[in-house]
């Protein structure tokens, strides 16, 4: 026992040691990002990786605060500060918990990717307009819970803008591009986090030049192990209370997906399986420790688990090395994240908000599919003009729409017989303009008869002429509802007044029972006109 975690843990320090690497500098500026304390990014970290290492299901997926989910924090800490956003994570464990009890979760993922990419682009494009004050040195402006409002106190300020911090994003920003080019197993947030806290140490100290640095925003800025939340007396507020669950139920939701996608890319990478609905519940109990702890919500990073299982993990103890190492290091090194300087912040952010915003993605789903695209951008508009809550349930609603009327166009395919032999398969529309009189047309149900198929399916069948002989094949039938029972009964009276003969097949089990129950079944099973297969039916009419 003690022999294979000694084991593990030696497989695993390396790609533990660089989650933390990662996980250090990123989580700050996400949670300034969030417009919450460095302190909380940090803490989540080491919180929530903690309790998804211990009992998450995924061997590679690393837990953490995440850029997805900062445009959302972003806008519910503008309305009730940052001192409530652990309470969010709370109400995000509650309804992560929900869902995987109920087993929900199969449901939550059926959200249109076309609405998530809306979703992603809209808080890239909200965390870019958050940070460009800060590398043009826009300090105190104020913050409105609009976004155009927001951009609007930049343009109107920037006579203000100092062309030093300009050019210190600049670089910044610069050096990151050329990591990503030339340093490709280096992720660039570490050597230039590095050289930024160099760099304004070097400014202080030979050159003077005006320089705004992270502690000038957090003055306190010092590791603790928790931070004891102050929220507990604005639970009698029942708007504050509305807008809890609401913004919850969005972050839930996110946080859940992007932890899904992020463990199904790091299984695909290495060619193993994770557990869905276990690795979706131990996602609420790492909000649960987060939030009880001071921390932000958290979910699955794509960045983080790319680096850990491409720096050798073999299991999840490399996240629970990382979670130490975190620990460890801002317990030394914390303070001096203090000295890193805004722009530099705001270079991160940045970088962080182009990755979210995937032009490539777009070009190729407008070139795929038009209506999908439309349907991205206005989520994305809804995002950052309305809320992210409306821009997904509005996506989810078209995307729902479109595919209700898709369901609803009716594709009866026809098997037609001609002088008693077989003439060809055919769509059902396509046959009725080259109907004979002769013919006898099998037409196959699939799937469902509900309320969205029948009526544009009974269109098609009331095309047939008269005297044509008809036989309705239920064999793929899965569920039929009482809308299709209902209309089988307007079928067969349409049948009887226009002359047209019709047979009853593939009626059996479940199927049956419910035929029983309907008026109608009597008659033609008197008649015999109910069968359990189409062939029976054709050879008693004369085909070969």
């Amino acid at each position: 026992m003690i022999k294979n975690i000694v084991n593990q843990f030696s497989k695993n320090f390396k790609s533990g040691l660089s989650v933390a690497i990662v996980s250090i500098p990123l989580s700050i500026p996400l949670a300034v990002a969030s417009w919450a304390t460095p302190l909380q990014g940090i803490l989540t970290a080491i919180y929530a990786g903690l309790m998804a290492s211990l009992f998450g299901w995924s061997k590679y997926n690393i837990v953490g605060p995440a850029g997805a989910l900062s445009g959302i924090l972003f806008l519910f800490a503008l309305k009730r500060w940052a001192a409530f956003l652990p309470l969010l994570a709370l109400v995000s464990w509650a309804i992560i918990l929900l869902i995987s009890v109920l087993r929900m979760t199969k449901y939550i993922t059926l959200i249109p990717s076309t609405a998530l990419h809306g979703f992603m682009m809209g808080v890239g494009i909200t965390i870019a307009a958050t940070q460009f004050n800060n590398a043009l040195w826009l300090t105190g402006l104020p913050k409105h819970k609009e976004f155009l409002m927001n951009v609007r106190e930049t343009i109107i300020h920037y006579p203000d803008i100092k062309i030093f911090s300009v050019v210190v994003f600049a670089i910044a920003f610069g050096l990151i591009i050329l990591s990503k080019r030339y340093l490709k197993q280096l992720p660039a947030v570490i050597p230039v986090s590095t050289v930024g806290i160099l760099f304004w140490y070097l400014n202080a100290h030979y050159f003077g030049l005006p320089l705004l640095k992270l502690g000038d925003q957090f003055p306190e800025l010092s590791f603790l192990f928790f931070e004891a939340p102050q929220w507990l007396s604005s639970l009698k507020d029942y708007a504050f209370i509305k807008d809890l669950l609401m913004s919850g139920l969005v972050v839930a939701l996110v946080a859940l997906l992007e932890t899904i996608i992020s463990a199904k890319i790091a299984d695909r990478a290495k060619k193993s399986h994770f557990n869905q609905e276990k690795e979706v519940f131990w996602l609420s109990l790492a909000n649960l420790l987060s939030g009880l702890m001071g921390g932000l919500p958290a979910s699955g990073v794509f960045v983080r688990t790319a680096v850990n299982f491409k720096s050798g993990a073999t299991s999840s103890y490399s996240q629970l090395i990382s979670s130490i190492c975190i620990l460890l290091i801002s317990l030394f090194l914390f303070s001096s994240f203090s000295y890193l300087p805004l722009p530099v912040v705001a270079a991160i952010l940045i970088n962080v908000a182009l990755w979210m915003i995937d032009i490539p993605l777009y070009k190729k789903i407008f070139s795929y599919n038009r209506g999908a695209f439309f349907i991205l951008m206005i989520v994305g508009i809804l995002c950052l003009i309305e809320d992210p809550m409306v821009g997904i349930l509005v996506g989810t609603a078209i995307s729902l729409l479109i595919y209700l009327k898709n369901s609803s166009d009716g594709h009866l395919y026809a098997t037609v017989f001609r002088d008693g032999k077989f003439f060809g398969k055919m769509n059902l529309r396509n046959y009725c303009p080259h109907q004979k009189a002769s013919d006898i047309v099998i037409c196959k149900f699939s799937g469902e008869i509900n309320f969205i198929t029948i009526s544009a399916e009974i269109d098609q069948l009331c095309k047939l002429q008269d005297k044509a002989t008809v036989i309705l094949s239920f064999s793929h039938i899965t569920h039929i509802d009482l809308d299709g029972l209902e209309t089988l009964e307007e079928i067969c009276e349409y049948f009887d007044l226009h002359g047209i003969e019709y047979y009853f097949s593939g009626v059996d089990g479940e199927l049956l029972s419910m035929f029983k129950k309907t008026h109608y079944y009597r008659t033609l099973h008197d008649q015999w006109r109910i069968w359990h297969s189409s062939s029976f039916i054709l050879q008693k009419l004369g085909v070969n």
